[in-house]
């Protein structure tokens, strides 16, 4: 931990950037349903969600103020550069970087299938080699929008908060809530308000990234040297 840092945290000019990134972090929310569906025991399923939220909170929220208070405002995007470069001997960046490589590998499927039924269902293709075509036509175009915007990859997070994630975590459940529970006055203020505060989020966060890609630089930056 550098003492330098901890005097100093700062709310930058890109902290609209910062709020898509956080949105972004909803993106497991797809598979909401499909897990609690599959569930022996789908009652059991808001306390595991509840459990699962308030680990990953602790996780995230623990990493990132370890990370900036070891690297300040040089920390790269990603940080595992930061890890690299900062202890270019040592065991943990690699094993940092090889678990974070297979939680990739196993969280991709498991966003990546649903979508891939709900295509299936609005083309109709139930035949393997239909299927086996959509779904590699898919895996070829986010592969090139992967390295297309691997440059600008905060930017391209921001936005994919902005115009899905911020819809999946509180347009459509406010929505799907409204015309499937009945309704008392409170829980009407409420949804009300989620669904407001989900469009202006939507809406400001997807300016907001789209103005700073066009106006910035490539946020990718070189691994921290040591001092």
């Amino acid at each position: 931990i550098n003492a330098e840092y901890m005097g100093r945290w700062t709310v930058g000019n890109d902290v609209a950037l910062q709020l898509g990134t956080c949105i972004f972090a909803f993106e497991g929310v797809a598979t909401v349903l499909p897990v609690a569906t599959a569930m022996e025991r789908p009652s059991r399923f808001p306390r595991v969600l509840l459990i699962v939220l308030g680990i990953l909170f602790v996780l995230e929220l623990s990493f990132a103020v370890v990370c900036y208070a070891a690297f300040g405002d040089r920390v790269a995007t990603p940080v595992l550069l930061s890890l690299s470069a900062r202890t270019p001997a040592s065991v943990l960046p690699v094993a940092v970087e090889v678990l974070y490589c297979g939680v990739v590998f196993v969280s991709f499927a498991v966003i990546f299938i649903p979508g891939c039924h709900s295509v299936e269902r609005m083309t109709q293709w139930v035949d393997p080699v239909r299927r086996s075509v959509v779904r590699l036509a898919q895996m070829l175009a986010l592969a090139a929008i992967s390295a297309a915007a691997a440059p600008s990859l905060s930017k391209l997070t921001a936005l994919l908060g902005g115009i899905i994630i911020a819809p999946l975590s509180f347009i459509f459940p406010a929505v799907f809530y409204a015309r499937l529970v009945p309704q008392t006055n409170v829980t009407r203020v409420f949804n009300g308000f989620r669904l407001l505060l989900g469009v202006g989020a939507s809406i400001f966060l997807t300016v907001q990234a789209v103005a700073s890609w066009i106006d910035g630089e490539a946020d990718y930056l070189p691994p921290c040297e040591p001092h």
